[in-house]
């Protein structure tokens, strides 16, 4: 048997929280132990010595981007590239244009 303990802070991952061990669910009390120190949950599994995957899942979590902001930050990128691509296009033009 093997153990392995993962540690990661509380404010990640929060509400109720799964453990999967090659996408079987795991049994809290049975299968592992989970503690919180207020900061950080850890979890003590249990494991016959192969190669599994582990992964943890909670109901909430700190979203990696919100989807709303996505096309106002490419429609203002979009922008800015095509005003550059104008300026850099039109200096020249002008210059040539007062000789």
């Amino acid at each position: 048997m093997r153990a392995r303990n993962i540690t990661f802070p509380s404010d990640l991952l929060w509400g109720t929280i799964s453990i999967y061990k090659d996408d079987a669910l795991l049994i809290e009390g049975v299968d592992y132990a989970r503690t919180n120190n207020g900061t950080h949950y850890s979890f003590h599994i249990t494991y016959i010595h192969t190669a599994h995957t582990l992964r943890i899942v909670g109901t909430e979590a700190i979203p990696e981007f919100p989807l709303l902001i996505i096309l106002p930050l490419f429609m203002i990128a979009t922008l800015l590239a095509v005003i550059v691509f104008d300026l850099l296009n039109t200096i020249p033009s002008q210059r040539l244009h007062r000789r």
